[in-house]
């Protein structure tokens, strides 16, 4: 990753590697922006990595849906979307179209 990427992401707060060692990344130019960079050689990184995407994506799904489900049915009562907030983790204000 180099300075130009790393100049361009303001948000960003840590780079994890995936291999032994974090040469493809400029080590100065992330310390100057406050940025952690980690390797994790021994550990199955790959995995937990397509994990979090994957249920990332799950719960987009999730609320898509829902989302839906509320539009369809506009007078869907409060207590209906906060039972579905909690069974989700989702905030109602969030489910709410």
């Amino acid at each position: 990753m180099s300075e130009t990427i790393l100049a361009h992401a303001d948000r960003l707060q840590a780079i994890g590697c995936y291999c032994n060692g974090t040469n493809q990344v400029d080590l100065r130019a992330a310390e100057r922006k406050s940025v952690a960079v980690f390797n994790a050689p021994h550990a199955n990184t790959r995995s937990v990595a397509e994990l979090v995407i994957g249920l990332c994506v799950l719960v987009e799904m999730i609320h898509r849906d829902l989302d839906e489900i509320l539009r369809y049915y506009p007078d869907y009562s409060e207590t209906h979307q906060q039972h579905i907030g909690e069974m989700t983790g989702l905030a109602p204000e969030t489910i709410l179209p």
